[in-house]
């Protein structure tokens, strides 16, 4: 099975940060997508000069005002300077997560913007940061199938740590992936599966072969198995959980066990309705494409804020880096004030000259969470 996987089109629920930029992944240069409904910018572009408009043409001054404030991306030339670590990248949130941050349970963007920067941007395979059409290697470095796709078979990656630094292990990821498809129970305490159980197809069994792969196996075909995989987080260490629920606590969370993952970022401070504080988590695995270690940053900060306007005014003031989506957060009134588009192009410069390279996308905090960006020196 080749490494990368054509997806289907659709993505995960809302999850991301507005249309401000936010950092790239993995210190890899992510190209800006095109404007709506014209071609793909050549690959060298040239500068020209702006069209003429004959006098007579009305012309739009918020069109005009518009354009000059925000033209159209490009594509950033490739970085090859060496990454600067350090800086506390601001990203807020509008409240608490859900279920404990339990991702099996708490599918919104509220919970899942908390638990990037401990769980990272998938599980066994991922979105590719490059093209989320595709999927790619996560926790697990391989993958196969047979011939009718009703056996997949995971190949574990080396080196994988928990937060405590306790080794990930096939027998993790298996015994995760069947508390999330089959849940479990304790005497008459029943844990349910995972609201996504279902997605993965109709499993039979889940077991470890060996010790460094995890086999899933099936009663149909189920072709989509790795797209299905890629949106989910592995946010249970069976080294913390397994005890506590033998005790009768079936429903423990991750913020019962301290947030230990094996993400990129540990959470060190969790002051429930206000913020959450997360630093780098030093054991982290994954490597940029020049050999650097990741993740860049020293840490994220995620203050809660629930106003649209105050989520305007704190990001022009730089009191914050980004802002993130939500359905009330469409249009607030600082946005339908022209000064405010002046202001919030200034910020957007403010936080492009501090953390590189960035993309505009309403996903990107998988990214930015995920696996922070090169970022400059506080």
């Amino acid at each position: 099975m080749s490494v990368a996987s054509t997806r289907r089109e659709f993505l995960r629920l809302a999850l991301g940060l507005t249309a401000i930029p936010l950092l790239t992944a993995c210190g890899a240069p992510a190209a800006a997508p095109p404007p709506a409904a014209t071609a793909a910018p050549p690959a060298k572009p040239v500068a020209t000069a702006a069209p003429a408009v004959a006098a007579s043409t009305p012309v739009s001054s918020a069109a005009t005002q518009g354009a000059a404030l925000f033209p159209n991306p490009q594509p950033p030339a490739p970085n090859t300077s060496p990454p600067k670590y350090g800086s506390t990248f601001v990203a807020p949130t509008y409240g608490d997560p859900l279920f404990g941050g339990d991702t099996m349970f708490g599918a919104l963007s509220v919970t899942f913007t908390s638990t990037y920067p401990v769980n990272g941007d998938g599980s066994f395979v991922k979105q590719a940061r490059d093209d989320v059409y595709k999927i790619a290697p996560h926790l697990a470095e391989s993958w196969e199938n047979n011939a009718t796709f009703t056996e997949w078979t995971f190949k574990i990656r080396d080196g994988v740590k928990w937060h405590d630094n306790t080794a990930f292990t096939a027998q993790d990821a298996a015994w995760w992936l069947n508390l999330g498809v089959l849940g479990t129970r304790s005497g008459d305490k029943i844990r349910p599966p995972a609201t996504w159980g279902r997605v993965l197809g109709d499993i039979d069994t889940i077991d470890t072969p060996d010790a460094t792969h995890v086999r899933i196996r099936l009663k149909g075909p189920e072709p989509l198995l790795p797209l299905n995989l890629a949106t989910q987080q592995v946010a249970h260490p069976r080294h913390l959980m397994q005890p506590r629920i033998d005790q009768g606590d079936v429903m423990v969370t991750p913020s019962d066990v301290g947030w230990v993952s094996t993400g990129p970022f540990k959470v060190t401070q969790y002051d429930k309705g206000s913020r959450i504080q997360y630093k780098r988590h030093d054991g982290y695995w994954e490597k940029d494409a020049q050999g650097n270690k990741l993740p860049y940053l020293d840490g994220i900060s995620m203050p809660y804020v629930r106003d649209a306007n105050a989520m305007d005014n704190a990001f022009i003031g730089g009191q914050i880096d980004a802002g993130i989506r939500n359905s009330n957060f469409a249009l607030s009134k600082t946005r339908t004030k022209s000064d405010a588009l002046h202001s919030s192009a200034a910020a957007r410069r403010r936080t492009v000259s501090r953390f590189g390279n960035l993309i505009p996308t309403s996903i990107a905090l998988t990214c930015v969470c995920g696996i922070p960006t090169r970022s400059a020196s506080p």
